[in-house]
């Protein structure tokens, strides 16, 4: 595994009494590969994650951190301080940088082509995600809404109510009507 690895560090820490509450000290011993620039760099990486991670278990993130970094220099020769290797390392840089800088703009280009229905129904998801802040103006609104439907509704049932009496009065009549013509004409035969 050694000979894929160009480039190696040590990550110590102090954890605290109080973490994850408080930030561990934390320090970068260069094993292979790297100048101490680079360990500067990756002590920054280290502190930076670990604030990112204040409050909670920050190690394994900064470990990950750092261990990104290192795959992404993994390159042989970082340890050469000379004027022509740092020179080389900035140009390898600076094409990394162009690289993901067209990436990103390539990113952008793709989401500016969406088509408008796309773009509606990405905007519907993130009113859904986002949903509706609740101030005085959208409550009222909701309110006034809720009132006239519960109002509509009231009077929706209030009818069909008044309907089915009315129906069972007439139901209530006619059988009435009914047996009092029955009784009558029992009475005439009987």
């Amino acid at each position: 595994r050694d000979e894929v690895n160009h480039v190696a560090c040590k990550l110590k820490v102090e954890v605290p009494s109080d973490y994850p509450d408080a930030l561990p000290v934390m320090d970068v011993e260069i094993l292979k590969g790297l100048s101490e620039e680079h360990r500067e760099k990756i002590l920054t990486i280290a502190n930076e994650e670990a604030e990112a991670y204040m409050g909670m278990p920050a190690v394994y993130a900064v470990c990950e951190a750092i261990r990104t970094w290192l795959g992404d220099n993994n390159v042989k020769g970082l340890d050469d301080i000379s004027m022509h290797a740092q020179m080389m390392r900035k140009q390898a840089e600076a094409e990394q940088s162009k690289i993901q800088a067209q990436q990103k703009f390539e990113a952008q280009k793709v989401t500016e082509e969406l088509t408008q229905a796309e773009k509606e129904e990405l905007e519907v998801r993130k009113r859904r995600a986002e949903g509706t802040p609740c101030n005085k103006e959208n409550f009222e609104a909701w309110k006034a809404k809720f009132e006239a439907e519960m109002a509509e509704k009231a009077i929706e049932e209030e009818n069909a109510r008044t309907m089915k009496d009315r129906s069972n009065i007439k139901k209530k009549n006619k059988s009435n009507t009914t047996t009092l013509e029955d009784e009558m004409e029992d009475r005439l035969t009987g």
